[in-house]
C-alpha cells in the first residue's frame, strides 16, 4: 500500500491527501521545497528534506539523515500501566509464574529506583517506584525514567557571567517554515546507551532538556548533535550536568557549542488555542516537527503544566515548544497514556526560574551535584541490577518447586529455568551491569560523597553480586536456597532504603 502524505503550504495551511508520486512531482516543479513540513496518514511530521526519494527543483536532495517512518513502539516492555515513551530497544519481559507462597516480584526490567514496599507484607519483595497519575506518561528521553525528587543541595551552577544571547526574531507571527529555519539550528538530539531525547540552547553552550532524559545515564555516556546544523556544529558534544530539577523534571547542560541560543517568552500568557509547534527527534527522524494548540493548564502531581492539542512522540522529551513568533513557551515532557494528540509541557516561566537559580550556584556546588547525580545512577543502576537477579533466583525457585510437585529431580527445574532466564542475564550483564562497575572506582574515591555513603553503596554491590553467584550457580537444597534467597533480598532493601537516605531520595 502507498504512503498518504499531506503537506503544509506557505500559509501553514495543510494540503492533500496525495500520494508519494504526487509528492515527489511537486517537489521536482517546485511546489514545495527542501523546508516544507511534511506529514504522514499516521500523523508523523518532518521537513521534506528529511523523506527519502524527493528530488527538489532548485538542487538535487543529498542523501538524508533518516527516514520518515513509524517510531518504534513506545511502550515499556516492562510495564503495562505506565511506560516511558524513549526510544527503547527491543527487550523482552520476564514473565514469572509463582505460587502463592513465593516471594513477589514486579515484572520490571528497566532502570526505576530499587524501594522496600509496605512493611505489612507476608514476605520481603522488591517495588519500582513510579511517579505520576495513571494516565501519564514520560516522553522520551534516555534510557527508562520516571521523575524523582531531587534535593536542593543538589543543584548545580553556571558562571553568571555568561553572555545572555539569543536568536532575534521578529515579534510579529510568522510563517511556519520560517520560524522552523531560524530555530531548528538550535535544537539537539541527545543520545546514550538505550534511547535518545531532544533538548535546545537556552543560553550560549547551556543546553536545556528533561532531568529524566538523563536520570539514568552517567555524563559520560551522553552524546549531543545538532541535527540540522552542518560541520563540526552538528556534532557530536560530550555534556556536563550544570543544573538538575527532578522535581520540575528539568535539566541544563554544558556543551562546547556555538549555535545561538532560542528566544525565551519572559512575559507569556497562556491563552487557550495558540498555535505552537514542537520540535524534536522522535524515533529515527531529526527535528521533526508537530504542530498543535495550547488547550489548557493542568496540574500533576503539585506541578503545573500547558496541556497541548498535539501528538509528541518517542524521543520529543526536552525539546522546545515554540509559538508562531519562534519563542519558547515550554519544554515537551509529558503525554497521555491512553488518548492520542493529548501532551504536556513545562512552562518557560520554570526554565526562567530554574536558570536564575543556576546562575546563583557555586562551582563547589556545581562539583558536589556532578558527584551526587553519579552516585543517584549508580544506585538506581545497581538496584536494578538487583531486581533482575532477585528475579533469576525467583525463577529458579518456581521451577524447583513445580519439577518437585511432578515428581521430578529439583535439577530438571533449574534446566528449564536455566533457558528462560537466559536472554535476562544477557540483558543485565551487556546492558547495565558494565555501566555501574566502570563507575564504582570514582564514586569509591570522591571526598564529595560522604563515607558512610560509599561504604554502604560498596555492601550493595557485594550483596548484588553474591545473589548473582546463586543465579550464575544455583547450589543447596530447594529449601535452602529459598532461604537464601530471602534473605539476600531483606538485606537489599535494608540498604537501598539507607542509601537512598543519605542521598536525600525521600523513603517509598
Amino acid at each position: 500500500m502507498n504512503t498518504i502524505w499531506h503537506y503544509y503550504d506557505k500559509n501553514g495551511e495543510k494540503q492533500g491527501p496525495i500520494s508519494g508520486g504526487q509528492l515527489k512531482g511537486l517537489a521536482k516543479a517546485g511546489l514545495i521545497t527542501p523546508e516544507t513540513i511534511i506529514e504522514t496518514e499516521t500523523g508523523k511530521t518532518a521537513l521534506a528534506r528529511k523523506v527519502k526519494g524527493l528530488v527538489f527543483a532548485e538542487a538535487v536532495q543529498t542523501a538524508p539523515t533518516s527516514v520518515l517512518s513509524t517510531p518504534p513502539d513506545v511502550g515499556n516492555p516492562f510495564t503495562a500501566t505506565l511506560s516511558a515513551v524513549t526510544n527503547p530497544p527491543t527487550v523482552h519481559a520476564p514473565t514469572i509464574n509463582k505460587t502463592a507462597n513465593q516471594t513477589a516480584l514486579p515484572q520490571t526490567a528497566l532502570p526505576r529506583v530499587l524501594v522496600p514496599v509496605a512493611e505489612n507484607n507476608e514476605k520481603s519483595s522488591w517495588q519500582i517506584t513510579i511517579v505520576g497519575v495513571a494516565l501519564i506518561l514520560v516522553v522520551g528521553g534516555l534510557g527508562w525514567a520516571v521523575i524523582t525528587s531531587f534535593s536542593p543541595s543538589a543543584q548545580l551552577a553556571i558562571s553568571s557571567s555568561i553572555e545572555q544571547e539569543a536568536i532575534v526574531l521578529s515579534k510579529e507571527p510568522l510563517a511556519m517554515e520560517d520560524v522552523i529555519e531560524q530555530v531548528e539550528y538550535s535544537v539537539a538530539r541527545i543520545e546514550g546507551p538505550g534511547g535518545s531525547g531532544s533538548g535546545f540552547l537556552v543560553r550560549p553552550q547551556i543546553l536545556a532538556t528533561n532531568y529524566h532524559v538523563i536520570e539514568r545515564l552517567f555524563l559520560e555516556q551522553v552524546e549531543v548533535f545538532f541535527p540540522s546544523a552542518t560541520g563540526k556544529e552538528k556534532g557530536p558534544f560530550g555534556a556536563r550536568l550544570l543544573y538538575a530539577d527532578a522535581d520540575r523534571d528539568i535539566a541544563f547542560l554544558r556543551v562546547e557549542s556555538t549555535l545561538p541560543a532560542l528566544s525565551l517568552a519572559s512575559n507569556h500568557q497562556f491563552r487557550r488555542g495558540q498555535e505552537i509547534i514542537a520540535i524534536g527527534s522522535p524515533g529515527e527522524l531529526e527535528n521533526a516537527v508537530n504542530l498543535g494548540v495550547l488547550s489548557s493548564e493542568r496540574e500533576i502531581d503539585g506541578q503545573k503544566y500547558y496541556q497541548l492539542g498535539m501528538s509528541i512522540n518517542p524521543g520529543n522529551s526536552g525539546g522546545p515548544i515554540l509559538d508562531r513568533e519562534g519563542n519558547v513557551i515550554g519544554i515537551a515532557t509529558l503525554k497521555s497514556a491512553v488518548q492520542e494528540g493529548i501532551a504536556y509541557c513545562i512552562p518557560v516561566a520554570n526554565v526562567l526560574e530554574a536558570l536564575t537559580t543556576t546562575e546563583k550556584l557555586t562551582a563547589s556546588q556545581r562539583d558536589q551535584n556532578n558527584s551526587q547525580h553519579r552516585a543517584r545512577v549508580a544506585l538506581n543502576l545497581l538496584s536494578l541490577v538487583t531486581v533482575l537477579y532477585l528475579d533469576c533466583m525467583d525463577e529458579y525457585d518456581t521451577y524447583m518447586e513445580v519439577a518437585i510437585m511432578n515428581g521430578r529431580p529439583a535439577n530438571e527445574g533449574i534446566q528449564v529455568a536455566a533457558k528462560k532466564i537466559e536472554e535476562r542475564m544477557e540483558i543485565v550483564e551487556f546492558v547495565f551491569l558494565d555501566k555501574v562497575e566502570k563507575e564504582f572506582d570514582k564514586i569509591k574515591q570522591d571526598s564529595n560523597l560522604s563515607w558512610e555513603f560509599r561504604r554502604k553503596l560498596t555492601e550493595f554491590h557485594i550483596n548484588c553480586m553474591e545473589i548473582k553467584s546463586y543465579v550464575d550457580r544455583p547450589r543447596g537444597t530447594p529449601a535452602s536456597y529459598r532461604n537464601k534467597m530471602n534473605e539476600l533480598t531483606e538485606t537489599g532493601i535494608r540498604l537501598a532504603r539507607e542509601l537512598r537516605s543519605l542521598l536525600g531520595l525521600p523513603a517509598k
